[in-house]
């Protein structure tokens, strides 16, 4: 008597790929979020060019914006900015890599829980 063994490991490989970059990308649109929320703002052009773009490993979440990279790197600018009333509290520098820094751990359990999700 012989006993079969059916081999579904690529089946599961592909469940837990489609789990993950599912997961991955909704990642990036709560980095996205909180991006919005504490970027410098008196305007509005600087959060309106965030975008999350899904990759082949990985998603990128990222501005478009022709100021982006001073507004994320130069921490002398006023953050908020007294002298524009349309600057709003709450605002600062870092404020990218800060959505990201303060959400990794939330991150790790999204992607742990869809992938197990994926897998049950």
């Amino acid at each position: 008597m012989s006993t079969e063994v059916i081999w579904h490991g690529d089946e599961i490989l592909a469940k837990a790929k489609t789990a993950a970059k599912e997961a991955l990308h909704l990642s990036g649109e709560i980095v996205l979020r909180v991006w919005q929320e504490t970027i410098p703002w008196a305007t509005g052009d600087l959060a309106s060019t965030l975008t999350v773009t899904d990759m082949e490993h990985g998603v990128q979440v990222s501005s478009s914006g022709p100021y982006a990279a001073a507004q994320e790197f130069d921490a002398t600018l006023r953050h908020p900015d007294p002298t524009n009333p349309l600057s709003l509290a709450g605002r600062k520098a870092h404020a990218g890599r800060d959505a990201l820094d303060d959400n990794k751990e939330n991150i790790r359990a999204l992607i742990e829980a869809k992938v197990t999700e994926a897998l049950r």
